[in-house]
């Protein structure tokens, strides 16, 4: 039941710019799909590889098209879910078995948000959805229970 899509802007005057794709066209994985945009005009989402094996989060802008974030080290797949208006996205990264990590992309690098909150948390950080002008993240963990909770975390 995938189908195949493409990420779409559409402008108050009801121009329609697809934002093109990073390989993959057909949707093995559901396709190019845009998730947010910021004041700026940039906008986040994922879209399928050549070869269709796996997704990854992208940032476009009319000044560079889409542009690849990647995943974090040993990771198959990505979600760009966020962006602010300084250019930092949120999201997460997946490993092959489709276990998430919640992650911020700043300044070109990534980051596991689980490695920036205080040690000895009871949360694991899996899904960044959403990220505003002061920096504050607010997602999905969970808990050693299994049990899913919401977080926010706030820069100091």
């Amino acid at each position: 039941y995938l189908l195949d899509s493409h990420a779409l802007l559409w402008e108050k005057d009801g121009t329609v710019t697809d934002l093109g794709n990073l390989g993959g066209t057909e949707g093995l994985f559901g396709g190019n799909h845009a998730c947010a945009i910021n004041n700026q005009g940039h906008v986040v989402g994922h879209s399928d590889l050549t070869g269709y094996t796996t997704f990854h989060a992208y940032v476009w802008s009319r000044q560079t098209g889409m542009r690849d974030l990647g995943v974090f080290p040993g990771d198959f797949a990505s979600l760009a879910l966020s962006i602010n208006d300084g250019g930092v996205v949120v999201g997460s990264s997946l490993s092959v078995e489709f276990s998430q990590r919640a992650v911020v992309w700043e300044n070109g690098a990534i980051a596991d948000l689980n490695s920036l909150i205080p040690a000895g948390s009871p949360l694991y950080l899996q899904q960044a959805k959403s990220i505003n002008s002061s920096g504050q993240i607010a997602g999905f963990a969970v808990n050693g229970a299994g049990e899913t909770h919401a977080f926010l975390a706030t820069p100091h």
